[in-house]
């Protein structure tokens, strides 16, 4: 199983959560270091480790076809598949946002 971090449209209630992650294992709510950015009306995260900000999201446990299906939908969109710790020192996946594209968006504290 692949641990899986989410703070948008695949969190629960997020438009998106059911269609991938529906019958996928929660394991925690959590926060990962960096800043989240508001674009044409979706959410983008931009990691950054050194921040002292915390972006709240989820942890799933996924198998490698959910992982696969999520990492080619935000890879082609433009987002970077990244591996690090949250705040709660869980190991996971994400998905971050190149900043210089990111900061054309509005900074907001969570989506």
């Amino acid at each position: 199983m692949i641990k899986l971090f989410v703070y948008g449209i695949l969190k629960k209630e997020g438009m998106l959560h059911d269609y991938y992650l529906g019958k996928s294992e929660f394991v925690k709510k959590d926060f990962v270091r960096g800043e989240l950015y508001a674009l044409c009306g979706l959410p983008f995260l931009v990691i950054d480790r050194g921040k002292t900000s915390r972006v709240p999201g989820e942890v799933y446990n996924v198998n490698n076809k959910v992982f696969s299906e999520i990492k080619k939908m935000e890879e082609d969109v433009g987002y970077k598949t990244v591996e690090i710790s949250t705040v709660g020192k869980e190991s996971v996946y994400t998905f971050s946002y190149d900043k210089r594209i990111a900061l054309s968006g509005k900074r907001i504290k969570s989506w």
